[in-house]
């Protein structure tokens, strides 16, 4: 830990618990870029333009999110009429529309 420069680790233990706490100096957030929402928006389109059969597991998969951010922002896409889903969950496809 001294040669990491990291604060010492805390631990605490009872008569059936031992737990450890470690700490870090970094801080998050500061390289996030501001508009991570808007690339993924972007790469959803790509990905249904270049697969039109695209299911909502692999997209979560290949943009490392959760299936409800897919969701989420699939929902803001139609929201703005960028894209359209064409048939039902199983069977059906995207279309993107151009404006």
């Amino acid at each position: 830990m001294k040669k990491a420069n990291l604060p010492k680790p805390v631990f605490d233990f009872d008569k059936h618990n031992f737990s450890a706490l470690l700490r870090s100096n970094k801080k998050f957030g500061k390289n996030v870029p501001e508009n991570v929402p808007e690339n993924r928006l972007r790469a959803i389109l790509d990905l249904a333009k270049i697969n039109k059969k695209i299911a909502i597991p692999a997209i979560a998969k290949k943009l490392n999110v959760n299936e409800k951010t897919v969701k989420r922002d699939i929902a803001k896409l139609k929201q703005k009429n960028l894209l359209k889903r064409i048939g039902p969950a199983k069977g059906g496809h995207w279309e993107i529309i151009n404006k």
